[in-house]
């Protein structure tokens, strides 16, 4: 499957980034092996793509959409939480 990242945080570790996608999903990339973990949400792809993401300091996601939405993913399960 083929993306386009528009967006990426890399964590405070330096072991995990985080990939925004034009097709409205969250891509999950270990850094320490070169390779993708997972892909996020699994059920509710944001309208118009994800532009932005920013961790919290407990280690959730916030990711702003294309469509004004905001959004809080939680970093162990991937799932939209607020």
């Amino acid at each position: 499957m083929k993306r386009q990242i528009t967006n990426v945080l890399i964590d405070p570790t330096d072991s995990m980034a985080y990939g925004c996608t034009k097709t409205g999903d969250l891509m999950e990339i270990s850094l320490e092996k070169a390779l993708f973990k997972r892909v996020g949400p699994a059920k509710k792809l944001f309208s118009l793509g994800l532009t932005c993401v920013a961790m919290m300091l407990n280690g959730d996601l916030l990711v702003g959409a294309g469509d004004g939405t905001i959004a809080k993913i939680g970093n162990k399960d991937m799932q939209i939480k607020a």
